[in-house]
């Protein structure tokens, strides 16, 4: 070719394709059926389809958007595709990345981790536990309380500074549903919904006194 180079072009094209790991006989020697190991699946094609593409253990089955059936050889295939999946999260780590960068910018500020290196303790006990240790101390034996005090849990934070916060959850409302863990995380996050304003007023007072 005399003059100047073609201009160059990058392929848009969505697909929708699998790595063929295998190759299983079903009685007609022309048409064996594909193996897509990855997701497990399993595809019979006509023999003029294997006839045309002569596809191999490695390369990919491809169906385009409008439904065509092909082939290609695995390095063709990887070097002109790459799966939206695997792109989405490149972005995603590219997003988190920007987001960390630019907080590192903004003010001063409280942050959870902040909140976490100021708990210095933390408890946990029901209404229940609670009702039976007041007996024990008092030697007294009587009625325990309602079964639903065992619903009842709370969740005790000591800050840095000797701050005492109380979380509290109620518990499900039907019994059948209340999970002794899933108590002990919601009052521990309402303890800690109560350690943001206050760890707030303290990075203001710094602050202003700066």
């Amino acid at each position: 070719m005399v003059g100047t180079e073609l201009p160059q072009y990058q392929c848009h094209k969505k697909v929708r394709a699998a790595k063929i790991t295998g190759f299983r006989q079903n009685g007609n020697i022309d048409m064996p059926d594909l193996l897509l190991g990855e997701i497990g699946a399993i595809v019979t094609l006509l023999p003029d389809w294997h006839e045309k593409h002569k596809p191999q253990i490695g390369g990919y089955y491809v169906v385009y958007e409008d439904g065509y059936k092909s082939y290609s050889p695995a390095e063709a295939f990887e070097s002109g595709y790459t799966a939206i999946e695997a792109r989405n999260k490149v972005a995603e780590r590219q997003l988190e990345a920007a987001i960390t960068a630019a907080r590192a910018n903004v003010a001063p500020r409280i942050t959870p981790a902040d909140i976490e290196a100021n708990i210095a303790y933390e408890e946990y006990f029901t209404a229940a536990q609670g009702v039976a240790a007041e007996n024990a101390a008092f030697g007294n034996l009587g009625d325990p309380g309602p079964k639903c005090l065992e619903l009842l849990t709370f969740c005790v934070l000591v800050l840095r500074n000797g701050t005492k916060l109380v979380g509290v959850n109620y518990g499900a409302i039907d019994p059948a549903q209340h999970s002794a863990e899933r108590g002990r995380y919601d009052a521990r996050a309402d303890a800690v919904r109560q350690v943001w304003p206050l760890m707030g007023y303290e990075l203001r007072s710094k602050l202003a006194g700066a």
